[in-house]
């Protein structure tokens, strides 16, 4: 089975990476991201598994699973309560990643648990799949993270990414630890030239 877990770095502008995307039997996304007609050429137009917190995406309807990660003791059961009521209002199963999940991705950066910096929901993300979709029975490809040295999301250029997300989270560890993965075949960076 092929997985493809899609972020949402500017790196995705121009990668030609749609079709890959949508050729995966299970797509993973997160947080605020856009498949408009403008950016389907790069990013795909599916999802299958949504993984956020602040609120409710607007395609929520079309995706089949919704994931929670608890990441920080700060206002989540307002956030996990808004989310439910969106996944009921659209008979969406919504799943709440599970403590080990979470902890294990605080644990792959060297981070103490409920403090900043925290794992990024994208990260966590990774960490589920990693937990979820046995390797080497499932192969699970990864784009769009690149530790924010984009400074903004491939869909929103003009909104640049809070300076303080360095405080907030630790994407250069991140981007160590999932290079680290690349490099020992646990992971690998999706190619437009391999459908």
């Amino acid at each position: 089975m092929k997985i493809t877990i899609v972020g949402n770095a500017p790196s995705l502008n121009g990668s030609g990476l749609g079709s890959f995307i949508d050729s995966s039997n299970v797509v993973i996304r997160f947080s605020d991201f856009s498949t408009a007609e403008a950016h389907r050429t790069d990013v795909g137009s599916r999802t299958d598994i949504w993984c956020g917190y602040m609120r409710p995406h607007p395609k929520m309807p079309t995706f089949s699973r919704v994931l929670f990660p608890w990441v920080g003791p700060i206002n989540m059961q307002a956030k996990l309560d808004a989310i439910e009521r969106e996944c009921e209002k659209y008979s969406i199963p919504c799943e709440v990643i599970s403590k080990h999940t979470v902890d294990f991705a605080y644990a792959m950066l060297g981070l103490e648990r409920d403090r900043n910096p925290k794992p990024t929901c994208g990260f966590v993300g990774v960490c589920y799949a990693l937990q979820h979709y046995n390797y080497p029975e499932n192969h699970i490809y990864i784009c769009g993270f690149d530790g924010y040295t984009g400074g903004y999301h491939y869909h929103s250029p003009g909104r640049a990414v809070p300076p303080n997300v360095h405080r907030k989270h630790c994407p250069d560890k991140e981007i160590r630890k999932i290079n680290e993965w690349v490099e020992e075949g646990i992971l690998s960076w999706a190619d437009a030239t391999k459908d």
